[in-house]
């Protein structure tokens, strides 16, 4: 009994050993986050002009299938489906839908966006930093590319990922002279196994 106890127990620190020595470069973990399809996040997005910053808190829902749904502050709900955005106002009590190319923003928050422009861009910047806090060594990685986007104030992008679990921690957007004009924190992160489909109705 002790020797199948011994055993096991060498089983799950291999598989640990593993599964620690899996991931240990930018390019592995954007991989592994490719897999993450059904979640539901809390994000904070703020502007950056010249002249002031404006911030505004959305939940967002994603799903294997591609259909995303972005909820503004109970004003007013983006669902992302068959290449439009159908909007619901709340506020107006109205509905309306317009093509999915005007959205120059948002749609980069959503994760398997990012990761479908990181794999269909020729140039990708990756890299891993880290730096120590109370003690304890913070680890991240990063994934920079150039937006397919004519505007100049939002030229390139940089996803950061926690560097433990693999999860988003935030987004930035900067114009044509590098400076940062979008900042997309991720507050929560629930990674599922399925998600109700009626979230995405319109």
């Amino acid at each position: 009994m002790k020797k199948i106890i011994l055993l096991f127990i060498g089983f799950l620190l291999f598989v640990t050993s593993c599964k620690t020595q899996k991931i240990e470069n930018s390019e592995q973990a954007f991989d592994y986050v490719k897999s993450l399809k059904n979640y539901i996040a809390d994000i904070k997005v703020t502007f950056k002009n010249d002249r002031s910053e404006e911030s505004v808190f959305l939940k967002q829902y994603s799903s294997s299938n591609n259909s995303y749904r972005l909820d503004l502050e109970g004003e007013r709900s983006y669902i992302y489906k068959d290449d439009k955005i159908y909007v619901k106002d709340i506020k107006n009590n109205t509905e309306y839908f317009v093509e999915e190319e005007f959205d120059e923003v948002y749609k980069y928050c959503f994760l398997n966006e990012y990761i479908k422009l990181i794999y269909s861009m020729d140039q990708v910047e990756y890299f891993k930093e880290s730096y120590v806090e109370n003690e304890e060594e913070i680890k991240f990685f990063g994934a920079k590319v150039n937006l397919p986007t004519n505007n100049l104030n939002i030229s390139y992008a940089t996803l950061y990922l926690d560097g433990s679990r693999y999860i988003p921690l935030k987004l930035e957007i900067f114009d044509s002279k590098g400076n940062r004009r979008v900042l997309i924190e991720y507050l929560t992160f629930d990674v599922l196994d399925e998600i109700d489909s009626n979230v995405f109705d319109y």
